[in-house]
């Protein structure tokens, strides 16, 4: 398993958290979850086969920017 954290621009209140976990946890080898948009802050536990890319292409599939990967 991996942990990561991804800086997302775009996310306004708990709806759009919700949206982010929800399409996320559509991925295959996505475990957790965790969207703030106080600090603009995704976290994502997932297993180490499941890339990066994957995971941007979705957020920004939803209307959402990831400006970058912790």
């Amino acid at each position: 398993m991996q942990n990561l954290i991804f800086k997302v621009e775009g996310m306004v209140c708990h709806g759009c958290e919700r949206r982010i976990e929800n399409a996320l946890l559509t991925l295959n080898g996505v475990k957790e979850v965790k969207a703030n948009f106080n600090t603009k802050e995704v976290a994502i536990t997932c297993s180490k086969d499941l890339s990066s890319s994957a995971i941007i292409a979705k957020i920004t599939d939803l209307g959402f920017k990831v400006l970058k990967e912790d």
